[in-house]
């Protein structure tokens, strides 16, 4: 019975040591799941991050029309307001170019014959609204600044009535918003 009694101590051993090796296999295993990537080393690098925002600016623009008037009023003064309006994200100024038919004195509107007419900034007529301090193709005006914003510029218009042909007078004026 000594004998068996050993083979059974045996068997009894042998079977804790297989329930143990699988015990601590099993905890190497979660601990190598839960103890993250194990490194040698470590390297940095800068990552530059970088955006531009640039300036925006729109300009439309409203007609400038006078009143019809009597070509037998000869010298009376006719006015007419048109508007540029410039949504702008940064200061800007506008110019006013000589027109489609300028005739080397004064803008004019074509038709059979030409009729003068001058375009200002204030509502005085003190000063003409031009290009001279930026493209000089009107020398006689200069542009006029603006600030950021959504803005309304009222352009004066005024003609001195003279003796011409019956009709339909028109001219085009490029606007510049510089900024």
């Amino acid at each position: 019975m000594k004998h068996s009694g050993i083979k059974h101590q045996a068997l009894i051993y042998r079977g804790g040591t297989f329930k143990m090796r699988k015990i601590l296999t099993s905890v190497f295993i979660l601990t190598l799941a839960f103890s993250g990537t194990a490194y040698a080393g470590s390297e940095t690098a800068t990552l530059y991050v970088k955006a531009s925002v640039v300036a925006s600016v729109g300009v439309t623009c409203s007609p400038l029309n006078f009143p019809p008037f009597d070509r037998t009023d000869v010298g009376k003064q006719i006015q007419g307001e048109g508007t540029v309006s410039v949504n702008s994200t940064v200061n800007y100024s506008i110019s006013l170019d000589a027109g489609r038919y300028f005739n080397g004195s004064a803008r004019c509107m074509d038709s059979a014959k030409k009729l003068e007419y001058r375009l200002y900034q204030d509502a005085a007529h003190a000063t003409e609204w031009g290009d001279s301090n930026v493209a000089g193709t009107y020398v006689s005006g200069t542009s006029k600044s603006g600030l950021p914003g959504n803005n309304s510029h009222t352009v004066y218009g005024t003609l001195t009535t003279a003796s011409v042909d019956e009709g339909d007078y028109q001219d085009s004026v490029i606007v510049t918003v510089t900024y």
